[in-house]
């Protein structure tokens, strides 16, 4: 959920940038004087540059528009411009999709792996601890582990919870109980 609200906040700001730039652009006259031209052999001997700042983009842009009427100018730039900050708002938005569902498919791996890999082990109680029939506070309680007792672990839940075997009088009890008060001793 933090991941998420974290992707959609970083998003948004990266729209407000963009719009920001572009209003600023609008905002600024673009005069004759402004325009440069790029001499042929000078742009064929360069290589191309694939990821420029706004200003070096806002000048390709102006440098790539005709001479002819400014009001016409303006407005070339002003799609040009347009277009291209679209443009990188979608690669954006792609490349965080993209990021977001690697990380969603590298925690549901994680999960699926941990739960297919479990090995039983057998733990020593640090408590008094209550043996419940299901992993929840308001289970029944089946008896009480006394202190210092070792379990059998046979199974797992998420939050805390593991599936024991207690044997205490030559009776066998299995329930739920909270690993906090468990230390493993070994797995089998």
């Amino acid at each position: 959920m933090k991941r998420n609200l974290s992707l959609s906040l970083l998003i948004i700001i990266l729209i407000i940038i963009d719009i920001i730039l572009i209003q600023e652009f609008f905002s600024q006259k673009i005069s004759r004087s402004e325009t440069k031209e790029i001499p042929i052999q000078q742009a064929t001997t360069q290589p191309e540059k694939t990821n420029f700042t706004f200003e070096e983009k806002k000048e390709q842009i102006k440098n790539e528009v005709k001479e002819s009427d400014p009001a016409e100018n303006n407005t070339q730039v002003s799609e040009k411009l347009s277009a291209e900050k679209t443009e990188s708002i979608k690669e954006k938005k792609s490349e965080i999709s993209e990021k977001k569902i690697e990380n969603q498919t590298k925690t549901l791996s994680k999960s699926v792996t941990t739960e297919e890999s479990f090995i039983p082990a057998t733990a020593k109680v640090k408590v008094f601890l209550n043996l419940r029939e299901q992993p929840r506070l308001d289970s029944k309680v089946i008896t009480v582990i006394r202190k210092g007792a070792k379990v059998k672990i046979i199974d797992k839940k998420f939050n805390h919870w593991k599936k024991v075997i207690y044997v205490e009088n030559n009776k066998e009890y299995t329930g739920w109980v909270d690993d906090r008060y468990l230390e493993i001793l070994e797995n089998n």
